[in-house]
């Protein structure tokens, strides 16, 4: 019974760390990845060509 009472902790911890996370989140659309540099933009898009190469 005790190793039940551990898993039933664990998890509402990982409820309780994932509803801290969405409260800290932003929604990212396409407005949002307009305003960023031209660097940072040309970076991401490099990553993502090279990506599948790794």
């Amino acid at each position: 019974m005790r190793c039940l009472d551990v898993r039933q902790q664990c998890g509402c911890q990982v409820k309780e760390d994932a509803l801290i996370t969405f409260e800290q989140c932003e929604q990212i659309n396409m407005d949002y990845c307009r305003k960023k540099n031209f660097a940072v933009r040309a970076l991401r898009g490099a990553l993502k060509f090279l990506a599948p190469l790794l």
